[in-house]
Order: structure tokens, then C-alpha cells, then sequence
């Protein structure tokens, strides 16, 4: 039978009115990730609603009330709404509890036009497998199969849990056992408790799913623009204790914490704090944060986007696809994961085809066919690249502590990643601008030796030489080594400049053939040599303060290579279009002081 629950039949609690909302009320943004394309499991899809259980509402703006919706809910089974034609938000003077004896699955469906409002003063939404209140129906109350709770194309507003003691944090919704699934759902300015080390979820509160199955995230917006955040002490948008999550094409913006002191809370504070966006404990879980966005969550304490610890190094975190940046840890983050506090089993977090930083991407505007720069971060293996119209890309490629650079390995015409990998003396060289193993890769030089790219007899092909530090000499080598072998003899070899110098490689006098320059940081000269011969240098002059790092490039496209510097301590490059001394010609910021630069003609990013 089809129930249909509107101001007959509402029971629970007095009904009370709901108004569409006005022209001019706020606008607030959409469900999702705009940007977010990862594929959508079957089971974390929304359910088909076109069949409900029951139907909130008679048509009318005055039948949809926070009775009827406690109702529903109470009741179970496929819920939708029909409040008129225009979005309506329902003011909720009750929390919708979810009785574990009714209906198995539970599915509220708002249409994309409902708003439940908790007005500041109630919860939402409540289910609990483990309160004896909404009907003990198993002895593992911890681990059940139901109900199987979904929310999907509504918008939660204004809940509020700080009343509650006994079942805190999950300002909107607290879920435990069964299972839960959001899908298209939006969530503003929901707070729960304002301190303590272990509450939180200003949003969403989660504990004991079935099997530890994950609760499942699918294009839904948590905060979204300034001023609309969640809050809590702890996590502003997802919470829990030894749960699963997969969270797919969501977005998660100005979502706060109000605790300090972190868990344990430090002596004379009220511990708490962590995790602006999402604090996830426990032992043996997983997350999963694929084609989503996070960006001005903010943690007093540890981890302004993303707070996971698992406490028997058991636990897995994959990134995949997302947009992390601008997320502030006030006390403690993961050091190479800016906006991130990580405790998980070893070679954990995973991340691929994903940027984070703590500021946004820069960009670089060139000279149409000349070299652009990149930036790689050794300790997590981004690179950040540009071509000369502004495009920019990061992948990753290499393990924490390899030395990068870019050459053209292929002959085509276009510069791709290299590595070198010093804990087993292999170079790894990728034919693409994209993540994904190494095309070539081969046995290279001593410990200590660094890998110079270049052309060095202009045929059209770079090659990786070397210099040895400790003998301030150059090794010149104009083949690639091959499978398990090393790199052979070198073509030529040589002393040039001093021990102690740093050394890059660019074409200098634009005859096609790429050879070495150094920069001697006692002082502050450069030196280029324009042949692979002993001698003095062909040019010298300013450019540069001891303690940057250097690369050279073809940036003004006259096939002469001239510097650029990245300096650590403005997390800054400086990018020189001429073999002199003056101020740069281009500017790119970075987003930490540990970059190493690279430069290549890399042709137009797709």
C-alpha cells in the first residue's frame, strides 16, 4: 500500500507549516564536484524512487511539515515528497528516527527541491541498530544488514546536535549499524558539539556498518562557498569510528573545526580540533576520496582537509582524481601532505592523478614554441608542469627522493619525465606527459653522481649525462642505456668549474648542442660553456642567491638557453629569457620549499 503522509495522519508530533523558499534567499551551490568524473559503483547509485512506499505531502506547501517527515521516516520503505511545483524547505521541529522493526530499506528522496532545516536547535536525522528506543531486532545490534538507510537529491540545513550527550556529534544525520549511503545531497551550517577530543561531524556522525562495507558519498556538496560551512569540534563534515567511506565527485569547501587540543586533548585544553572536513579513527578501514574537491577547510589542530588515523597501522587511504588545496592545519600535518594528518599501514596513502597543495596550481605564460618550466616535489613525487599558453598538469611520477628531469627521450619533439632513483642507481624515463611506469629504465653512474639531460650532438634526441661531485667532473653520454644495462661509456668526459659548483645543462649559443653551465655559490656567478672541452667558461655573469636551485631553458623560443632559479625561500621561480644579469622576465609561485625545477618544450597539455 502507498501511504501518503501530509497533515491527516500526522501524529508524532504537531505539524507545523513549511514555506517555499523566497526569491532572493540564499543561493546556495549545487550537489557535487563539477569537476568530478570518477565512475559511480551500481551500489552507491541512487535508488530508483519513481514507485514509493510513501509520499510526504498532498501537493501543497502547507502538507509537507516535520511531523509528516518524522512520520515517514518512522514508518520506513521509499520516501518522496510532493509539496507543489516550487522548492519548499521544511523546518524540523523533531529528529526523523528510523525504527529498526519497520521497513529493511529506507530511501528519502528529496527530488533536488527539499530542504530539511533543523533550525539550529534539533538533529535531523537518527538511526541507531543499537538503541533499545528504536527496537533492538538482532543480538549483534554492532553489525546487522539493517536498515539500509539512503538519503539522495536533498538538502540538509542547520541541524544541530550540541543538546545531545548521549549520541553526540552528526549535527544532520547520526547513523549506526545497517547501512548508509548520501547521493546527491547538499549539507550547510550543521554544527555539533563545540569541543572535546572525540566527538565530531558537524554533518555527518558514522559508526558500525555491516562487514565493514563502506558508507558511500556520491555527488554531494559539504559547505561549498564561504559562510556555509559545517561545523564541530572535531571534522566539520564526516565523522567516524572504524568505518569505511568511498566519497566519489563530492565537494567539501569552509567546513570548520571549534576544538583544540587534539585527541588526547593536551593538558588544559578541551581536546579536539582535528579534521576540518572529515576525522576518521579506528583500527582496519578504508577511504576512498575519488574526483572530489576540498578546498578552505580549516582544523585547529591536525589536518585542515583530511584527519585519518588508523591505530594498528592497518588502515588504507587511496586518492585518487581530487583537488586538495588550501586546507590549514593550525598544529600538525603529514609532512608532503599539506592539509592532511596520516597514520595508515605502510606505502599508505595512495595517491594518483591528484593535486595537493597548499595553494593552488601556478601558471606560467611564455613565448609560443619555447620551454616551459616545471616544478616536482621530491618528497611526494608531484610534478607540476606548464606549456606556454598557461595550461597547466600534475601527475605523479616516482618514489619520494628520486631526482627529476626532462628530456626528450622518443625524438619527438616534446619533453617528458625522468628520474633518477638513487636507493638502486636506476633512471627511469616516461615517453608521455602523463602518470604511468617507466618506458625505459637502466643501471646509471655512482652513488652520488646527478643525471644531466640534454642533446648533447644535435640529432634531435636528449640523453642523460652526469657529473660527479666529488671529482667536479662531466660525463657526456649520447645514447640511452638499455634494459638491465648500464650506460656504457661515455662519449667524452671533463673537469669544468670547481667542486662544489652546481651544475644544469641548456643549450647556451644556440648551435643545436646542449652543454653545461654551473652556478658557483661563493660567488653568485654563473658559468656556461658552450663545448664538451676542458676549458674556461664562454659566459659569465650574475643571476641567482646561494641556496636557489637551477635549471635553463629555451623560454624566449631563439634556440639559446638561458637561467631560471627556484628560490625556497619565497617559493618562487625566477625565470631569466637572457644570458645576463637583471631581474626575471617571468614569474611562477610554488606551493612549498622544497621544489626541484625542470624545464622542456612541451607542446601544447591536452
Amino acid at each position: 500500500m502507498r501511504w501518503r503522509i501530509g497533515l491527516v495522519g500526522a501524529t508524532i508530533v504537531a505539524a507545523f507549516l513549511v514555506g517555499a523558499l523566497p526569491a532572493g534567499a540564499i543561493d546556495y551551490p549545487p550537489a557535487g564536484n563539477p569537476d568530478g568524473v570518477a565512475p559511480v559503483p551500481i551500489e552507491a547509485r541512487a535508488v530508483v524512487t519513481t514507485s514509493p512506499d510513501r509520499t510526504i505531502g498532498s501537493g501543497t506547501l502547507g502538507s509537507c511539515t516535520s511531523a509528516a517527515v518524522v512520520d515517514a521516516v518512522a514508518l520506513g520503505g521509499i520516501i518522496t515528497f510532493d509539496c507543489g511545483p516550487d522548492p519548499v524547505t521544511i523546518d524540523m521541529y523533531a529528529t526523523a528516527k528510523v525504527f529498526n522493526n519497520a521497513d529493511p530499506d529506507v530511501v528519502i528522496d528529496g527530488g533536488g527541491k527539499v530542504t530539511l532545516n533543523g533550525r539550529n536547535a534539533v538533529r535531523i536525522l537518527y538511526m541507531n541498530t543499537c538503541d533499545p528506543a528504536q527496537v533492538w531486532t538482532t543480538s549483534h545490534c554492532q553489525n546487522q544488514s539493517y536498515p539500509r538507510l539512503t538519503v539522495q537529491n536533498l538538502t540538509f540545513i542547520n541541524g544541530n546536535s550540541k543538546s545531545e550527550t548521549t549520541y553526540d556529534g552528526g549535527g544532520a544525520i547520526w547513523v549506526r549499524g545497517g547501512r548508509f549511503k548520501i547521493v546527491n545531497s547538499r549539507f550547510f551550517n550543521n554544527v555539533c558539539a563545540d569541543v572535546g577530543p572525540d566527538v565530531g561531524g558537524g554533518a555527518v556522525r558514522v559508526f558500525s556498518q555491516f562487514n565493514t562495507q563502506p558508507v558511500y558519498v556520491v555527488n554531494s556538496t559539504f559547505g561549498g562557498t564561504p559562510g556555509l560551512g559545517n561545523v564541530c569540534s572535531n571534522a566539520g563534515a564526516l565523522s567516524s569510528i572504524g568505518v569505511s567511506w568511498t566519497v566519489i565527485n563530492s565537494l567539501f569547501t569552509d567546513n570548520d573545526t571549534t576544538g583544540w587540543g587534539a585527541n588526547p586533548a593536551k593538558p588544559g585544553t578541551p581536546g579536539g580540533g582535528n579534521g576540518g572536513a572529515i576525522a576518521l579513527d579506528g583500527n582496519t578501514y578504508t577511504l576512498r576520496v575519488l574526483g572530489s574537491r576540498f578546498e578552505r577547510n580549516h582544523a585547529r589542530a591536525g589536518g585542515g582537509a583530511i584527519f585519518y588515523v588508523s591505530n594498528n597501522r592497518t588502515g588504507e587511504l587511496y586518492i585518487q582524481d581530487s583537488y586538495i588545496v588550501n586546507n590549514p592545519s593550525d598544529d600538525f600535518e603529514t609532512r608532503a601532505y599539506p592539509g592532511f594528518f596520516i597514520i595508515a599501514k605502510e606505502g599508505f596513502p595512495v595517491v594518483t592523478n591528484s593535486f595537493i597543495s597548499k595553494t593552488p596550481p601556478a601558471t606560467y605564460e611564455g613565448v609560443e614554441g619555447g620551454d616551459s618550466p616545471g616544478l616536482v616535489n621530491p618528497a611526494s613525487g608531484l610534478w607540476t608542469i606548464f606549456d606556454v599558453e598557461g595550461d597547466t598538469r600534475s601527475l605523479y611520477y616516482g618514489n619520494p627522493g628520486d631526482y627529476p628531469f626532462l628530456g626528450d627521450w622518443d625524438c619527438d619533439g616534446v619533453a617528458t619525465p625522468g628520474l633518477y632513483r638513487q636507493s638502486d642507481g636506476y633512471v627511469y624515463l616516461r615517453n608521455k606527459n602523463t602518470q604511468g611506469n617507466a618506458d625505459i629504465s637502466f643501471f646509471f653512474g655512482n652513488p652520488g653522481d646527478l643525471p644531466l639531460a640534454g642533446d648533447f650532438n644535435g640529432d634531435g634526441c636528449d640523453t642523460v649525462g652526469l657529473y660527479r661531485p666529488s671529482l667536479g667532473r662531466f660525463f657526456v653520454i649520447d645514447k640511452l642505456g638499455s634494459e638491465d644495462d648500464g650506460l656504457g661509456a661515455a662519449t667524452t668526459d671533463y673537469l669544468f668549474g670547481n667542486i662544489g659548483d652546481v651544475p644544469f645543462t641548456g643549450d647556451f649559443d644556440g648551435d643545436g648542442v646542449d652543454t653545461f653551465g654551473l652556478y658557483r655559490t661563493s660567488s653568485g656567478l654563473m658559468y656556461l660553456r658552450n663545448r664538451h672541452t676542458h676549458g674556461n667558461a664562454d659566459q659569465q655573469f650574475y643571476y641567482g642567491n646561494p641556496g636557489d636551485r637551477f635549471v635553463a631553458g629555451d623560454w624566449s623560443a631563439n634556440g639559446t638557453s638561458s637561467p631560471a632559479v627556484f628560490r625556497p625561500s619565497s617559493q618562487t621561480l625566477y625565470v631569466r629569457f637572457s644570458n645576463s644579469p637583471g631581474n626575471a622576465d617571468a614569474v611562477v609561485g610554488g606551493a612549498s620549499q622544497m621544489l626541484i625545477p625542470v624545464a622542456g618544450f612541451l607542446g601544447d597539455l591536452p
